[in-house]
């Protein structure tokens, strides 16, 4: 039995997509903890000195943080779409595959 070639591009493809998102999502997880480190810094700032910059400086953290953590999100959704939609087609092909 021969490999489709078409199959084969397709799974090297996803596999690609795959990858790429993973680093993606890694590399998003470790600036979510350096955002982290710079809010937790800026909280304790403005819980010592209750200021307006020191309140502002809180507040640009948390929106920095805020919006790469829905960037996470939207990351491991599309993660997660991506595999389900391997594992559908892997499923699809060992069903035709089967003997009965």
């Amino acid at each position: 039995m021969r490999d489709d070639p078409a199959r084969i591009n397709h799974v090297t493809d996803s596999t690609i997509k795959i990858d790429e998102l993973g680093k993606e999502i890694d590399e998003n997880t470790a600036e979510e903890h350096r955002i982290m480190r710079i809010f937790d810094d800026a909280m304790s700032s403005f819980a010592s000195d209750r200021s307006l910059d020191t309140c502002l400086d809180a507040l640009n953290a948390s929106i920095q943080l805020a919006s790469l953590r829905r960037k996470l999100f939207l990351s491991y959704k599309h993660y997660s779409e991506l595999l389900e939609s391997e594992i559908v087609k892997f499923t699809r092909q060992r069903r035709f595959r089967s003997p009965e």
